[in-house]
């Protein structure tokens, strides 16, 4: 009758030590058991015949426990830590946006930008073909990264280059905003130093800046006006009614021949 208590007695112990419940052990507490499989990384013990029927001494009990927890123990000092999220501490999901029709999206969207208002809903997308709730806690696979890049290159415009210089031309645009009270015919020295500060306001010279069509044609009335004023200024004024000495007009200007 002794060795009937024999194996319980050895291994309450052994159980006593596990938090978590595994194997056969698991069902009896509820939880879905952990079973050893034949293709598992480790070796399972194959039944023999008389197992049924004989009993183990501690030693024995002992030796497997001690087998089982030095694999336990280098499966934790092998394991790679878990990724977080160093924003919120979020664990990093370990479904990786990844596949073909996800590239297609992140190629289209980053290719033509979102005039389409569709860079929002493009994100809501992929996170629920991807079945990630947060795309800040996911990762993304290289590939899909490499044709993103490659849309944008191949969408992206050419850089105008001065032809003279070589020098990068400037994406900013002086405006017919930019020309209030332009003046350049009364100084043209103090026109073009204003000029030159608003192109260095953008960090270009003036010779690598271009102006909208709406400023040049605003600057070439201001233009216009002030010569037609400087002209009239030089213009004389003279009597043309003989006995009405009060009344002038001013004499318009011949064409030299």
């Amino acid at each position: 009758m002794k060795k009937i208590f024999i194996l319980p007695i050895l291994i309450a112990p052994i159980m006593a030590h596990a938090t978590d419940p595994v194997g056969p052990s698991a069902v009896a507490q509820g939880a879905t058991p952990v079973v050893a499989t034949a293709n598992a990384p480790y070796a399972i013990a194959t039944p023999e015949t008389g197992d049924t029927t004989n009993v183990v001494s501690a030693s024995y009990v002992k030796g497997a426990y001690n087998d089982a927890i030095a694999a336990v123990n280098k499966v934790n000092a092998d394991k790679q830590a878990k990724l977080l999220n160093g924003s919120n501490n979020h664990t990093i999901s370990s479904n990786v946006v990844a596949g073909s029709d996800v590239r297609g999206i992140v190629s289209g969207v980053l290719a033509y930008g979102d005039e389409n208002g569709i860079y929002g809903s493009a994100k809501t997308d992929i996170a629920q073909d991807m079945g990630v709730q947060n795309l800040d806690d996911a990762l993304i696979s290289a590939n899909v990264v490499l044709d993103g890049f490659y849309a944008v290159g191949n969408a992206k415009q050419n850089r105008l280059n001065n032809w003279e210089s070589g020098d990068m031309v400037s994406e900013m645009v002086i405006s017919v905003d930019d020309l209030s009270g332009a003046s350049f015919t009364n100084n043209y020295n103090a026109f073009r130093g204003n000029m030159n500060m608003l192109a260095d306001s953008i960090n270009y010279e003036l010779d690598n800046t271009l102006m909208s069509a709406d400023g040049v044609i605003t600057l070439v009335k201001s233009a216009v006006d002030e010569v037609q004023g400087i002209n009239d200024s030089k213009r004389v004024r003279a009597v043309t009614a003989w006995g009405n000495d009060s009344t002038t007009a001013l004499i318009q200007f011949a064409n030299a021949q």
